[in-house]
């Protein structure tokens, strides 16, 4: 009877290893050098390219998958772009978006997202799992409200929308990412509207206050016109046309935190 192998020594023995001999298809190989089988394909700019694994089975699904992309019309050529240098060049070309919502977008992308690891992923790897459990982390570690988290969402989204019409990936994996976090937080009570005799009682009771009166000015404004807050204490002097009595509004003041998250 043999020895009696440990444990250790028993897995250790029964660990695969690349069969030399095993049948290759054509276009396939096998390196003795690095241990590694091996394949070529070619992208849509013609650039030949290298796939390796330690076993057919595993060459073979990965240029499985290279041919399903090149089937779809994915350009293969992006295969190591990642989530964030997608982002960057949709920043670049983005057209349309007003200055905050621009300053909003980048502000909320690279402090949440840009250097961390769903940013890092290659964009033809990502999957709805891999963007949720990002979320999950910002909320259950970060402790960022839903409504920032969902913020994100909305860079992502439209991030990853931008890598489909590109090419760079088939399907968009960040549609609907957000839709259980949403439905798992409680939804807020709607705040009904001053009635008109509030209204009235409440201009009062700031005017007659020697501690509230010098706000006055502000809440007139702010029940007079229904703008925001950002909105309101963005207000220049220009904005303001006396002469035909109006407000033009484009744009609000905003402030970010600089510390680190």
């Amino acid at each position: 009877m043999g020895k009696k192998l440990t444990y250790q020594e028993a897995t250790s023995k029964v660990s695969p290893k690349p069969n030399q001999n095993q049948a290759t298809r054509k276009g396939e190989g096998f390196n003795k050098k690095t241990g590694l089988y091996y394949c070529y394909y070619y992208d849509e700019q013609g650039k030949r390219k290298k796939l390796t694994s330690k076993t057919l089975e595993g060459l073979r699904e990965k240029k499985a998958e290279v041919d399903n992309l090149s089937a779809h019309q994915v350009k293969l050529s992006a295969k190591d772009r990642t989530l964030d240098s997608v982002y960057e060049e949709w920043l670049t070309l983005k057209r349309g978006l007003v200055g905050h919502t621009k300053a909003n977008y980048q502000w909320v992308y690279e402090h949440y997202c840009l250097g961390h690891k769903l940013g890092k992923m290659k964009i033809q790897e990502i999957t709805k799992g891999a963007i949720r459990d990002h979320y999950n982390k910002l909320r259950d570690q970060k402790h960022l409200s839903v409504t920032t988290i969902d913020g994100l969402q909305t860079v992502v989204n439209q991030v990853c929308n931008f890598a489909v019409e590109e090419r760079y990936i088939r399907i968009n994996p960040a549609l609907g990412a957000m839709t259980e976090m949403k439905r798992e937080t409680p939804k807020k009570q709607a705040h009904p509207a001053l009635t008109l005799a509030e209204h009235e009682r409440f201009l009062k009771f700031i005017e007659e206050s020697p501690k509230y009166n010098h706000w006055l000015p502000i809440f007139k404004v702010f029940l007079g016109t229904g703008m925001r807050v950002a909105e309101l204490t963005g207000l220049r002097w220009k904005d303001i046309d006396l002469e035909n009595k109006r407000i033009h509004i484009d744009h609000n003041l905003l402030y970010y935190s600089d510390k680190e998250v």
